[in-house]
């Protein structure tokens, strides 16, 4: 009886240590968070012309308005006045393009999407398993180049589809009275 009592501790302890696994591989194909508005700040005097860029209609019945840089099977890519916002398709009723008509080339390229709703837009042109991070050559702008840790991305698209990707594993330790991080 009490062997049966003791391996239904350690089933237990198993199943805790696996529960945190899962949610870790499960944030690596997460939805794109809730619309963040634009701020203000980077414009304060800038008022958008009525016909400006394309126009994003929500099924919560607001619009955004800015110019559609990407798009994959998850979200649109929108900047506005140099800010880059997510705009998940489960959250859109309509979308109007200034052109009239779907730009061609805009689920070329790659999409990392960041854990505090930050998307980086570009090529990933690295990928290392240890320390877990990508590098990406923006396309957006000033030919910045990103370095973004698989322990903070919800979400990765090449080329307009999900890419599956081992997530990175934070590895917390004590030295003295203090804690430490270690991304692998």
């Amino acid at each position: 009886m009490r062997v049966r009592s003791a391996n239904k501790k350690t089933s237990l302890a198993a199943l805790g240590l696996l529960a945190p696994l899962a949610l870790l591989l499960a944030d690596a194909t997460a939805a794109p968070p809730e619309f963040r508005d634009f701020t203000a700040a980077s414009c304060p005097t800038c008022e958008l012309p009525p016909a400006y860029g394309d126009v994003i209609t929500l099924k919560a019945g607001n619009t955004v308005k800015g110019r559609i840089v990407a798009e994959n099977d998850a979200f649109y890519v929108v900047e506005r006045f140099g800010q880059i916002r997510v705009v998940g398709k489960q959250l859109i009723g309509n979308v109007t393009f200034a052109g009239g008509n779907k730009p061609s080339g805009l689920t070329a390229g790659d999409h990392i999407l960041l854990k505090n709703g930050h998307v980086l837009v570009g090529t990933i042109v690295e990928e290392k398993e240890s320390p877990g991070l990508f590098r990406l050559d923006s396309r957006l702008g000033n030919k910045s180049q990103f370095i973004a840790f698989k322990t903070q991305i919800a979400s990765v698209y090449k080329d307009g589809k999900p890419y599956a990707f081992e997530p990175g594993r934070r590895l917390d330790y004590k030295v003295g009275e203090e804690y430490r991080s270690f991304e692998k």
